[in-house]
């Protein structure tokens, strides 16, 4: 279990418990399918959607609908390893235990997936319900000579951190405003905006590759940035910030995850939150300008 810190203003405080949004990890030995050349001639495209949950995929073995009917995941580009981490034993996985190359192969591919995920729906993908997920072979797919990597966009239901099946693609889709109810410790549960909440989802960075690893990130320095990204949403001046709410980082790392072992793979996502204490309101409060807040 991570921790959630806050900022906030008029002397609130909020530490928040995180639970990871961790895929489950399927390892299939049988492939079922013949061994691809190269990325190209994996079955799975940008524009494919699937029912599939896993991390490791033998994709003759999935299902792939269309993305108007229910699914899990929506493909955004394929590629494949190359270097050293070609050369790997077991494909490169989301794994703490995961050797230096493998590491900095997955912090490399997901910056690819990164750029690719954005072009793909026609604007910066970050959102604090969607999760960006490297799906590679399986093990006996990857000794066989499959070194393709696959960029899966999922969405998630916040209230419980697990991947939500929706209906539709996300290509050059929009979602709809996150607002929470955050009790003072515990868990914080998505509610519609027009019912009484404390808190909004506010937009989503992407911090600053460390030069080291570190234990704890410089949470003064996200939580600065953060009252940029609410003050572009609401409509006011960075300074103001502080005295309209508070703010809250809320990061996406699965809970078997030491925050910096997960940075060190590429996953940087901050997504800032405004927090209002004790205080509730009704509606979004984007672009308000500070106006009717609690």
């Amino acid at each position: 279990m991570r921790v959630r810190r806050a900022a906030c203003a008029a002397g609130f405080a909020l530490i928040l418990g995180v639970s990871g949004c961790g895929l489950p990890e399927g390892v299939d030995g049988d492939i079922g399918w013949p061994t691809p050349a190269s990325a190209e001639q994996v079955v799975s495209k940008a524009g494919d959607c699937h029912t599939s949950l896993g991390e490791q995929i033998a994709p003759a073995k999935e299902q792939t609908v269309d993305c108007a009917a229910s699914h899990n995941r929506e493909t955004t580009y394929v590629g494949a390893f190359t270097g050293a981490a070609a050369a790997e034993r077991k494909p490169p996985t989301l794994d703490r235990y995961s050797t230096a190359v493998a590491k900095a192969a997955q912090a490399e591919v997901y910056a690819e997936c990164d750029r690719r995920t954005s072009e793909y729906v026609g604007h910066n993908w970050y959102h604090i319900r969607l999760r960006l997920v490297v799906a590679v072979p399986t093990d006996v797919a990857w000794q066989a000579g499959q070194h393709w990597y696959r960029c899966d966009l999922v969405e998630v239901d916040l209230g419980v951190d697990a991947v939500q099946a929706r209906e539709g693609s996300l290509k050059g889709a929009t979602l709809p405003a996150t607002c929470l109810a955050v009790p003072a410790s515990g868990t914080a549960k998505v509610v519609p905006c027009a019912e009484r909440h404390n808190s909004e989802y506010a937009g989503t960075f992407l911090a600053p590759q460390t030069s080291k690893e570190v234990v704890e990130p410089d949470y003064e320095s996200l939580h600065t940035t953060c009252r940029t990204v609410a003050a572009s949403f609401l409509g006011v001046r960075a300074a103001q910030v502080a005295g309209l709410a508070g703010t809250y980082l809320w990061f996406d790392n699965r809970s078997d995850y030491n925050l910096a072992e997960y940075w060190i793979m590429g996953r940087r996502l901050v997504h800032c939150l405004l927090w209002f204490g004790t205080g509730t309101m009704t509606g979004s409060a984007r672009g308000n300008k500070g106006r009717d807040l609690p």
